[in-house]
Formats: structure tokens, C-alpha cells, sequence
């Protein structure tokens, strides 16, 4: 499904953010 790949981009963005701060 294209919207659970979307959201486990945006996820990994996310996590990948709270990590950087």
C-alpha cells in the first residue's frame, strides 16, 4: 500500500529528527 510506505517515510523522518535534537 502506497499510504503505509508515506508513512513509514515520514516515521523515519520523525525519528530520525527527534534523534538530531
Amino acid at each position: 500500500m502506497e499510504l503505509v510506505a508515506a508513512l513509514m517515510r515520514f516515521m523515519k523522518l520523525l525519528l530520525t529528527a527527534v534523534l538530531r535534537s
